[in-house]
């Protein structure tokens, strides 16, 4: 631990109110040109640009390449991968200009069939062959007013015939719900729950690289754009890659970074009446999971400490040095800022928001209330099985092969530093039992039910025999 004079340690209970007051206080191109880029010009192996274009209503009659590329993202047989905000682009409240969408088709039937071997969204975007030879970059803006007028168009005719949208053309999914997290809680376990539980209707993004960088793009603290113009843009995001040509899928879920709880608001603002939750974890566990590495400098939970204004603004309220701080304290800081934003919208959210403290049986605990009550997804037997033996995997599989899961939870602490355990009780621990305080925690919410009941029956009795 570093070496500070008595009067700059603070009260551990006072570490919660300064993270809630950080949360709190930081809570053009008008036609697009050919740009530089590593990708060749539709595969042509001479040209090293790629076309970005403004497109336009498509015509039947017109065989152009960027005609027919803007089918492919029309019709759905191409996917939004990531985004682009180049020199010149523009985000206000209502519009955005500029802003360039990256497409490529993904096979989301391997992630469906293989959950735990592409947990994660890059890992999808590596298996489904995505390169600079294929990828599609379009202004995203034009590209969603396009789309949304198409689908508009397909559901008045769906709707005159009588006849079901997803045989007209693709369909838009119901975005059922979303997945913040700490971090090392088991986040990327509940996607993979998610997919498991019905891999037909399902289509789970976890943790994909669009969202997050709407998210974060106005900064911690909004002074590179508002909320509500990046709440606009998350919504256009959220449409793009919720839409489906498979006549199966319907329901929609995103599990975001762990960083991004500090800028929930824009979610929230975005997607008002969609249920989300808050996963976290005991804060040595946590952090002895963050750093474990020999070079803690290179931990997720510190290397990028200096670009978040909200650490340095929770470092300055309990006045402390940043340059006189280890890397252990710097990781507790990080979480607590994690954990104090999700405080703070879990108040405010009325009970649309919920947060669960990781543990090895938490699968139960999803399929027994969280999934059937909070994101209203049924549970049917078989998925429930499926569920349970993804749940006894390792959520990410090392070099694809599955690996049963066990606990760790008294080898982390058994094996965290004395620097790690201070940090966790000086700066972690306040906000970790807030958490567990909640009314809209798990552990609550079981006191709230019927032990009687068919559904949570489960987990809450099992949570009342454990207590």
């Amino acid at each position: 631990m570093s070496k500070r004079r008595p009067e700059q340690r603070m009260q551990t209970n006072s570490v919660y109110g300064a993270v809630v007051i950080c949360s709190f206080l930081l809570c053009t191109l008008t036609t697009l040109q050919y740009v530089k880029s590593k990708a060749k010009f539709f595969g042509a192996p001479h040209d090293l640009q790629q076309l970005v274009y403004t497109p336009r209503r498509l015509s039947e009659d017109d065989d152009s390449p960027q005609n027919e590329l803007m089918k492919q993202i029309v019709a759905a047989d191409t996917n939004l991968i990531s985004i682009e905000f180049p020199e010149g682009h523009s985000l206000k409240d209502d519009s955005y200009t500029g802003i360039i969408g990256v497409f490529c088709k993904l096979d989301f039937d391997k992630q469906k069939k293989e959950p735990n071997k592409y947990p994660m969204f890059r890992d999808l975007v590596h298996a489904s062959g995505c390169n600079a030879s294929n990828e599609i970059r379009v202004d995203l803006g034009k590209a969603a007013e396009l789309v949304r007028d198409h689908d508009t168009k397909v559901f008045q005719e769906s709707y005159n015939s009588g006849s079901d949208v997803s045989l007209n053309g693709p369909s838009v999914l119901s975005l059922k719900g979303a997945v913040f997290h700490e971090s090392r809680c088991g986040s990327t376990l509940v996607a993979n729950a998610l997919v498991a539980l019905n891999p037909e209707k399902n289509r789970v993004y976890s943790e994909s690289a669009p969202p997050k960088l709407v998210l974060k793009k106005c900064g911690e603290d909004f002074v590179g754009c508002s909320i509500k113009g990046a709440a606009n843009l998350l919504r256009d995001v959220v449409y793009l890659m919720g839409r489906s040509n498979d006549p199966a899928e319907e329901n929609l879920f995103f599990k975001f970074q762990s960083t991004t709880t500090r800028t929930m608001e824009v979610f929230r603002v975005a997607f008002p009446t969609t249920p989300w939750i808050f996963l976290y974890r005991e804060p040595i566990e946590v952090m002895q999971s963050q750093l474990s590495m020999q070079d803690t400098s290179t931990s997720n939970c510190v290397r990028n400490y200096k670009k978040s204004p909200m650490i340095k603004l929770l470092a300055r309220k309990l006045r402390l040095k940043m340059k006189d701080i280890e890397n252990e304290e710097i990781c507790a800081l990080h979480l607590a800022t994690i954990c104090g934003s999700a405080l703070v919208h879990l108040e405010d959210a009325n009970g649309l928001g919920m947060t669960i403290n990781y543990h090895k049986d938490m699968a139960i605990e999803f399929l027994d209330y969280i999934f059937p009550r909070h994101f209203h997804t049924p549970v049917h037997k078989e998925g429930y099985k499926r569920v349970m033996e993804v749940s006894k995997l390792y959520s990410k599989s090392p070099n694809g092969q599955d690996q049963v899961f066990e606990s760790d939870k008294d080898e982390k602490r058994a094996k965290a530093s004395r620097s790690i355990q201070e940090a966790a009780v000086e700066f972690l621990d306040p906000s970790y039992k807030k958490l567990e305080k909640s009314q809209y925690n798990m552990n609550k919410i079981c006191d709230q039910i019927n032990l009687d009941s068919r559904i949570s029956s489960v987990y809450c009795r099992a949570l009342s025999r454990k207590n």
